[in-house]
Formats: structure tokens, sequence, C-alpha cells
């Protein structure tokens, strides 16, 4: 299993703007995706910063996605439909070397 972490810093109302729009289309995109697993949303209490987690069967699943003209085409769309958008937030990958399950 393969994680990709991006880490968000909030500007004003920016994420809470966009979040229905991620949600009814990267989001619900990324369901549909070879390999994907699943999906978190994290927040600090502080509000200022939050954790987007994806889980991916493998790396290479997790590489389609990214380059995936449907990803593309969403970013465009998202940078349309929300010009104050910056891009894409940075991000860490990491495998997974242990899960727990109940």
């Amino acid at each position: 299993m393969f994680a990709r972490i991006n880490i968000i810093t909030r500007e004003g109302d920016l994420q809470q703007k966009m979040l229905p729009t991620l949600k009814d289309t990267v989001f619900a995109s990324m369901q549909e995706q070879k390999g994907f697993q699943n999906l978190y949303l994290l927040s600090d209490s502080s509000g200022n910063k939050s954790y987007l987690i994806s889980l991916w069967d493998s790396e290479a699943d997790l590489q389609n996605w990214i380059k995936s003209d449907k990803l593309r085409m969403l970013s465009d769309q998202l940078r349309k439909d929300h010009p104050e958008w910056p891009g894409p937030p940075p991000y860490e990958d990491y495998p997974v070397i242990y899960q727990a399950k109940p």
C-alpha cells in the first residue's frame, strides 16, 4: 500500500469554499481510479493546516492517477471555478509499512 499526504495551509476561507467542489469532482473521480483505497481529510485544532491523505494499492496506481487526463481536466476546472486557488498543495509520499485491522 502507498500513501500520499498533501499538506494544505489555509488561506482565509478558500478551503471551505472549495470543499464541495473537491468532494463532488476530484474525490469522486479518485474513487473510480484503479488502485484507490481511501481518503482522509484531517484538520488541526486551529484550523490553519489540513492534511489530505490518500491510500493506494501501489505507488504505480498513485502515479497513474497523477498523470491521468482526468486529473488534469479536473485541475483545469478547479482553476477556472476558483481563480484564487494557488494550485496543488505540497505533498509527501510514503509506503505504508503496517496497517492494523480490527
